[in-house]
């Protein structure tokens, strides 16, 4: 019990140890294990006409909203991506649509014009339509081995040191994760050294900046953002009626990934081999 109730007060002392005056908005840091993007009908589409096609980091919302700016890289580009990959990419994004029909809100296009007040946003009369229900995407180390290591951990040993080495003060550090509970905090601390970064090309240190990956990183797609539940591998949900299965997506192939006793792999429960 002593135990339970220290984790719980450490993992708040470290979610509040800085308010939002104080730290920054992270997109991806070095050292990170993934990379967040989400995959929608229109990225298919870019994707299938660029030869190095560039995903944008996605912030949750459930994530804070801080007040000093952004720090990370916002972009990854993936240079030469093989027809294949793209083509397994597009098929688990239509499988999926298949359970979890694509929504579409509608809203006008606004351009920044310039008056004699000042800039102003004025509507250009054109409409768009906006999918607001696209697959989460983690960009792994293809070798990432999930039988022994959870999902949507960011297992980065240093994080406090690159946030302050993107000319923040150390100590406004926040340890911004995926999975903010005491379970997993502690697990995300355990495994960094164990878990490598995603392998990818840095370079210097401006948002407005590519990473570059390559076919060694696969896709684990995600219907939906609960990472509480990938985390815990928890492809069922009693008498909920809602499944959760993954997809582990590179150019070699497509793998249907399921969930038990926290980890996630290509063999189902019931399965013998």
């Amino acid at each position: 019990m002593m135990n339970r109730m220290f984790t719980g007060v450490a993992v708040v002392m470290l979610m509040q140890s800085s308010g939002p005056a104080d730290a920054s908005n992270q997109y991806f840091m070095p050292g990170d294990a993934f990379f967040h993007t989400v995959l929608t009908e229109d990225v298919l589409d870019r994707v299938d006409d660029q030869e190095n096609p560039v995903f944008e980091y996605d912030r949750p919302e459930f994530l804070p909203q801080m007040f000093c700016g952004y720090i990370g890289f916002q972009k990854l580009r993936y240079t030469k991506m093989s027809p294949a990959m793209k083509k397994n990419l597009r098929s688990v994004y239509d499988q999926l649509r298949e359970s979890h029909p694509k929504r579409v809100e509608i809203r006008r296009e606004m351009v920044t014009r310039q008056t004699d007040e000042g800039d102003i946003e004025a509507p250009t009369g054109k409409k768009l339509h906006i999918e607001i229900n696209g697959f989460s995407v983690l960009f792994y180390n293809a070798d990432f081995d999930m039988r022994k290591h959870r999902l949507a951990l960011k297992y980065n040993e240093g994080w406090a040191d690159e946030f302050a080495a993107w000319g923040h003060k150390r100590d406004h550090a926040i340890l911004e994760t995926f999975v903010p509970t005491k379970e997993a905090i502690p697990i995300d601390w355990r495994d960094g050294p164990a878990v490598g970064p995603l392998v990818a090309k840095l370079p210097a240190k401006n948002i407005g900046g590519s990473i570059e990956v390559d076919k060694r990183v696969m896709a684990i797609i995600i219907p939906g953002n609960d990472f509480k539940r990938v985390f815990n591998a928890q492809e069922n949900i009693p008498f909920s009626g809602r499944n959760m299965i993954l997809f582990a997506v590179s150019a070699e192939g497509v793998k249907k990934l399921y969930g038990n006793r926290g980890h996630w792999s290509d063999k189902s429960r019931g399965s013998k081999n």
